[in-house]
């Protein structure tokens, strides 16, 4: 195999590794009072309608 082959997959690995520690650390920290998850979950919502009407305008097309 290729140096750069092995260098590609090295990268991806740390890659995966770096992303599972990632979020094994963001779910670790707590939630937020109450007023903080009123506020993620209505930006959650948000967001849903956005990707709603996203993937609505890219069918059409």
């Amino acid at each position: 195999m290729s140096s750069a082959l092995i260098f590609t997959l090295l990268c991806a690995i740390a890659a995966l590794l770096y992303g599972a520690a990632s979020i094994k650390w963001i779910l670790g920290l707590p939630t937020g009072n109450d007023r903080m998850r009123e506020i993620a979950a209505a930006v959650q919502e948000g967001a849903q309608a956005y990707l709603n009407r996203q993937y609505t305008t890219i069918g059409i097309v």
